[in-house]
């Protein structure tokens, strides 16, 4: 499996099994300048309850335990399925993924294997008429043939806006799918984001399960839940128990860059972890598609991605409900994915939709309004009907 640069621990906890307590306390914590110039470090450990940092890794009682799907590399990772349907045609073979769960490493990048991958997103579209949207740029992809049905100004620049949960959903999964007991401690991260920033109602201090995170950032749509999935993942990773919340949100955005590039997103630039407006933050509908295919072969990410709500519980005590804000229009089996706005592009939709027994992933974007947004993307899904 390829080594990632994110991943530093590894031969540390080795060595420090082997040292003196006298040696480990002359250590100092790694700094982030020393993580990014590669410097080594005996105290680069993965963090615990006694760090600075704001993840603490410990089990969870029965009654912390929310009634969410397990995901894949659980234990009782079939417990959950998003949809049979979809679990049959994206299983090894000519319909596979392009990357399944298991060839991702515990940074959120795939790892090397010997395959090359099933898809082929350079395929010319079947259908190009500019005028079936009237969004700016738009793509349709049917999983089940992998037959490219359409495509418009696919190669264009645009703002992912709410697509990039969807990447830190995807990182931050991979990152902490191996230990599922893990608590997350929200924390000053929160002091990022934007004022006008939708929420999903976190507080520091408060701890969490990656589910609950994933839920507060995929069904209830929160920037918070963003940017402590961004923080706590990245010190996971790293080791880095010195450096400052908001250091670790700019790794992790980087860890976001090297995951898409993995992915083919050649096109793709994301500056921080929610989507919020950013002109440095760039993707095309190309590598949108990708990234929803991504989403879509990952059980708790897509399972997520399809619920119209959930209730949590946090395992620091409370709970909390969470509503889909989704688009719904009549005659297509929907599951999410991802719907956003930005002022530069205005209304998108990423979509995994049934069409009989074939499943089918479709964006728009740079769309005047939610209606049309809709309307495009019903045309979109009319073409695999």
């Amino acid at each position: 499996m390829k080594k990632n640069k994110h991943i530093k621990a590894a031969s540390v906890i080795i060595v420090s099994a082997l040292l003196s307590a006298l040696l480990l306390s002359a250590c100092e914590p790694m700094t982030l300048e020393e993580y990014q110039s590669g410097a080594p470090n005996a105290a680069a450990t993965t963090p615990d309850a006694a760090d600075e940092g704001n993840i603490v890794t410990a089990k969870t009682t029965e009654d912390d335990k929310e009634e969410l799907p397990e995901a894949d590399g659980g234990e009782d990772e079939d417990d959950f399925e998003p949809d049979a349907l979809l679990a049959a045609l994206l299983a090894d073979g000519e319909n596979g993924a392009a990357f399944a769960p298991d060839d991702l490493d515990s940074s959120g990048t795939p790892s090397d294997t010997d395959e090359e991958p099933r898809r082929d997103w350079e395929t010319a579209p079947l259908n190009t008429d500019g005028s079936l949207v009237t969004g700016k740029n738009a793509v349709c992809y049917d999983l089940t043939t992998n037959t490219f049905l359409y495509g418009k100004n696919i190669d264009d620049k645009l703002s992912p806006g709410g697509v990039t949960k969807l990447v830190t959903a995807l990182v931050a999964y991979n990152v902490l799918r191996d230990d599922r007991d893990a608590l997350l401690t929200v924390g000053s991260e929160l002091d990022m984001l934007a004022g006008d920033a939708g929420k999903a109602g976190l507080k520091k201090g408060q701890q969490l399960s990656l589910e609950t995170a994933l839920a507060a950032l995929l069904v209830g749509s929160g920037s918070d839940a963003a940017y402590t999935l961004a923080a706590c993942s990245a010190r996971y990773s790293t080791g880095l128990t010195g450096a400052s919340d908001a250091d670790m949100v700019s790794v992790f955005v980087e860890m976001m860059n090297d995951y898409v590039k993995e992915l083919g997103c050649d096109s793709t630039t994301f500056k921080n972890p929610d989507g919020y407006d950013d002109t440095a933050q760039l993707s095309t509908a190309r590598d949108i598609l990708k990234i929803a295919e991504a989403a879509a072969t990952n059980s708790l990410v897509a399972g997520l991605c399809a619920e119209s709500g959930v209730t949590v519980e946090f395992a620091s005590g409370g709970t909390a409900s969470y509503s889909a804000k989704r688009p719904s229009f009549s005659g297509y089996d929907l599951r999410g994915l991802r719907a956003g706005y930005t002022a530069k592009d205005g209304y998108a939709y990423a979509a995994l939709a049934f069409i009989g027994e074939h499943a089918v992933i479709s964006f728009v974007s740079g769309c005047a309004s939610a209606a049309a947004r809709d309307s495009d993307s019903a045309a979109l899904l009319s073409l695999d009907a």
